[in-house]
């Protein structure tokens, strides 16, 4: 059998049979896509169905928007086995399935589709392959912002499998950002600059920030600010793969580590 990562043409293409384009029809709710729809969301957003959202800061975020969230998981699946995409597809593709009101929040034009109905559109950076739909950011995210430290604790622990320990007693929470009057930046340089803390957030919040997409050029400039969006997490992560791969030791890994902060 093929190897999953193995190049063809256009592993994005739709294949025969299967999707003629954007708008064309396919069944979200076959038994494959829908329990692979299913086995993603719970592993990306298991609180999508449950997590709350200030409404002040996310007037959008309505039943109805986190209903589509959880439906997109559905189509994506869909899409995904229709076009007979690899694992790396599902991280990298810029193809994925919009109804109306995911188009409005992505500020897609659908003037054109129907409420019920969804198409398959292409999107332009940073948005990427699952990790980007609405509903993984959505649910991997505090109820007044979003949160690199959250996406981060996401990367860590369930894509490279690697447990991080509790937050340590009596560190105080970050302030609510309804509520403290401050930047972002600012209150995320509470874990940075408090010692016992940055030992973890280290090796979570690099993984994390490549993820701040979601209030558009103001929020990735804050954050640019702060941290080097594409190089250090990607050396970051190129760590790990090496670490994961046993080609370095942990000491080597450490020294690394060093270089690139």
């Amino acid at each position: 059998r093929r190897s999953a990562v193995a190049s063809r043409p256009n592993r994005n293409a739709p294949k025969p049979g299967g999707l003629a384009g954007a708008s064309a029809a396919h069944d979200p709710r076959s038994r494959a896509g829908k329990t692979l729809g299913h086995i993603l969301q719970k592993w990306a957003a298991p609180e999508l169905n449950i997590v709350a959202k200030v409404a002040s800061v996310y007037p959008e975020f309505d039943p109805l928007l986190r209903a589509s969230m959880v439906d997109q998981f559905e189509h994506f699946a869909a899409m995904a086995i229709s076009e007979e995409q690899s694992l790396r597809d599902l991280m990298t593709t810029s193809r994925i399935p919009v109804d109306a009101r995911l188009a409005k929040l992505l500020r897609i034009n659908a003037r054109d589709l129907p409420a019920s109905s969804w198409k398959i559109v292409d999107l332009n950076e940073p948005r990427f392959g699952l990790l980007t739909l609405p509903g993984v950011l959505t649910s991997n995210a505090r109820a007044d912002d979003s949160s690199p430290v959250q996406r981060g604790l996401f990367i860590r622990q369930s894509l490279l499998c690697q447990t991080m320990p509790p937050p340590p007693k009596g560190v105080p929470p970050l302030p609510l950002a309804t509520s403290s009057g401050t930047s972002f930046r600012e209150r995320f340089d509470v874990h940075t600059r408090n010692p016992v803390c940055a030992t973890c957030h280290q090796l979570m919040d690099p993984l994390g920030f490549p993820f701040e997409i979601t209030k558009g050029a103001g929020r990735v400039a804050e954050v640019s600010a702060r941290f080097t969006l594409d190089a250090l997490p990607g050396k970051q992560m190129s760590i790990d793969a090496d670490l994961g791969a046993g080609a370095i030791t942990h000491e080597q890994a450490r020294a690394r580590r060093r270089e690139v902060e």
